[in-house]
């Protein structure tokens, strides 16, 4: 008998089935169009092999693809990451526990092996990766087991772990190593297995430095287009100059993420990025200057994320180069820049101005250094001091970067007051590292991110000796008493006792004044707030995802 009971029955399970038809419909919509990640970024990448390149636009994409023994957070603070516990035993070694059912994209299982291999291969003078530096204190790699490495270093070094954390010191597969360097031993015409080419780099004798050198251009070949990492997103394909594609590692065991694939498409036109996010042609933008983020924070549909970054912005001088070998010369051009009006002006506040080679969250950096910042009384007596007292005519070098292009405007009416006439001579992004490293420049601007976090990494590589044949240290700056500071600073355990040294290397490079420190920067990324939340941009301008939540 059909009863009103019955009736009442039948319609809340036709509601519930109607409810759960949705339910289902809803989520396979989110999945196929939502998971789906674009993000515009202003350059193309470099090299995807982490010992390849040192450049931003690398460093953001290969972050995702693998992984690090020591993760360094948004804020700079440093974690777990495939070492889930370090510690240092003695002075000169550090113990490290690995994350074990962890597998890499190729299915590989990761063990000791990997972290050895690895960073072995950052040392290796064949593949000449321009971050070895980080790296050279690295005396021998012990494995304990399968998941427990202990590493030697050659003196105690400090910086250690925030080097570690850094993205050349990513973790490949063994395995791909291996491969990466079979193949340039066969392009090479060499004679040799992998396992003879490693005793040979072990011995470091006249006979590997004859293979190094017929190696040496092939190195890579094989990871550029095989990167094998153990982070949430796996290589799919990069077109060059246009874009690189990701997808979502499945076995990925470190967090859960609501992605799929992630595209970066290159954009060099800001305009053309903004425009692009408006429109919902990407979801993510960087590098977004002043005039983008206001026009993005009027918008209904995007927002902006800032973070202070650990980037300094200076002017450098060849210190090798008459009239900069005059350090009068170049204490005179550092007084007559008035930052503050660089930083209200041409960044309308979006950065501060730099007072040292530090910004504020690195590791060294002293608030009680006043610096130099603008005073044409000085400047005109440094200048009358000179050997050019009555100026001269010079260039600056600089990239296709809009606030850079301003910067140096802006510079080239200052230094009328000394009587130089500056001109300004614009390089593709890429050909001016190029052009810089034939150290026939005068001045160019430049900007430095300390991504370590750890006054070292910035002294290290810009105003070291040792790296001037590294072409890092553009300004060609030699001076043994900052050398045996940074040094002892780098091998000093206690932090009060490595802030004190530097303080004292900061007074240094102030007193030489092998560059003019200008700014640092604020990075900002524009987001769709139509689709995404909770993404970060880091201190070193990376855009974060392993953070990112979809809009439901």
């Amino acid at each position: 008998m059909f009863t009103r009971k019955n009736f009442t029955y039948i319609t809340l399970f036709l509601m519930l089935f109607v409810l759960g038809a949705c339910s289902n419909e809803e989520p396979n919509k989110q999945n196929n169009i939502d998971q789906n990640i674009i993000i515009g970024v202003d350059k193309d990448i470099s090299s995807i092999d982490p010992h390849g390149s040192n450049d931003s636009a690398s460093r953001q994409v290969r972050r995702n693809i693998y992984e690090t023994l020591i993760y360094q957070n948004p804020d700079l603070e440093i974690e777990p990451m495939l070492a889930t516990e370090f510690k240092q035993l003695g002075p000169t070694e550090w113990n490290f526990k690995l994350r074990e059912n962890t597998v890499f994209h190729s299915g590989q299982e990761f063990t000791a092996e990997d972290v050895k291999a690895s960073l072995e291969r950052g040392l290796d003078p064949t593949v000449a990766s321009s971050s070895s530096f980080m790296y050279e204190m690295i005396e021998r790699i012990d494995i304990v087991n399968n998941h427990e490495i202990n590493i030697h270093t050659s003196y105690p070094f400090a910086p250690l772990t925030a080097n570690l954390a850094y993205n050349t010191s990513s973790i490949m597969s063994k395995t791909s190593i291996d491969k990466d360097y079979a193949q340039a031993i066969e392009k090479a015409g060499l004679d040799i297995t992998v396992d003879e080419y490693y005793k040979l780099r072990d011995k470091k004798d006249e006979e590997f430095g004859e293979v190094s050198k017929q190696m040496g251009e092939y190195i890579g070949e094989f990871i550029q287009k095989n990167p094998d990492g153990t982070n949430h997103l796996k290589f799919v394909s990069r077109t060059n100059g246009d874009n690189i594609k990701l997808t979502k590692f499945e076995a990925f065991n470190n967090g859960e993420r609501e992605f799929k694939d992630v595209t970066y498409r290159v954009i060099p036109e800001p305009s053309s990025r903004v425009s692009e996010l408006e429109v919902d042609g990407v979801d993510i933008i960087n590098a977004l200057d002043v005039s983008e983020i206001n026009l993005l924070e009027d918008s209904d549909h995007s927002k902006v994320a800032t973070k202070d970054s650990v980037r300094t912005t200076y002017l450098g001088f060849n210190t090798k180069k008459a009239p900069f070998d005059d350090k009068n010369i170049r204490l005179a051009i550092s007084y007559v820049i008035n930052r503050d009006d660089i930083v209200n002006g041409i960044l309308e506040g979006v950065g501060t101005k730099a007072t040292t080679p530090l910004a504020k969250n690195v590791f060294g950096y002293d608030d009680s250094i006043e610096g130099i910042d603008y005073d044409i009384g000085k400047a005109k007596e440094y200048m009358s001091k000179s050997s050019m007292p009555n100026g001269f005519k010079t260039t600056v070098w600089i990239n296709e970067d809009p606030q850079i292009n301003s910067t140096a405007l802006y510079i080239q009416e200052e230094l009328k007051e000394l009587n130089i006439e500056m001109e300004i001579r614009n390089y593709e992004y890429a050909a001016l590292f190029e052009e810089l490293q034939k150290g026939e420049h005068d001045m160019f601007i430049l900007g430095w991110s300390t991504v370590t976090a750890d006054a070292d990494y910035i002294f290290n590589a810009l105003f070291e000796s040792t790296s001037i044949t590294e072409a890092n240290n553009r300004t060609n700056f030699d001076n043994e008493a900052f050398d045996n500071v940074i040094r002892d600073a780098r091998k000093e355990m206690d932090p009060e006792i490595r802030l004190d040294l530097y303080k004292t290397a900061q007074e240094i490079i102030l007193e030489e004044s092998p560059a003019a420190f200008i700014y640092n920067n604020q990075f900002a990324i524009g987001i769709n707030t139509d689709k995404l939340d909770r993404v970060e941009v880091d201190a070193s301008g990376d855009i974060r995802l392993e953070t990112l939540k979809l809009k439901k």
